[in-house]
């Protein structure tokens, strides 16, 4: 029995409620093999070149640099500026050779990122 089995026997002892993604998410980019139905609205994040995103770390940042490899930084809001973004999301980068459970990143706050396609809960 795998994690994710025991903490469902543990926790939803009467099983979970299947939703499709698409229902309960919402994306920052709109993809082309989904119907328009299934993703009626996006969010729109600002994002810096991945190589520019570390131009801005800041050893004392409380502003999270979301980069689309495995290296993490923070920087501070005044630089981050029109950059900034806030939220409870999970990034998962563009255009990686790598799989994705080894880049995939949760993160919930304040971040700049580059360009990952990145979802987050249509229910707050």
């Amino acid at each position: 029995m795998s994690r994710l089995d025991e903490l469902i026997a543990e926790l939803c002892p009467d099983g979970v409620k299947y939703e499709p993604l698409w229902k309960v998410t919402i994306w920052d980019k709109k993809f082309n093999g989904v119907d328009r139905c299934k993703q009626p609205y996006t969010i729109c994040y600002p994002y810096l070149l991945a190589n520019e995103l570390f131009d801005l770390e800041q050893e004392s940042g409380d502003v999270f640099l979301l980069s689309t490899g495995e290296r993490i930084g923070f920087t501070t809001e005044e630089l981050a500026g029109k950059y900034i973004c806030e939220g409870e999301i999970v990034a998962i980068p563009w255009g990686k050779s790598r799989p994705v459970a080894e880049v995939i990143k949760y993160y919930n706050g304040k971040f700049v990122t580059a360009d990952n396609r990145i979802v987050t809960s249509i229910d707050k």
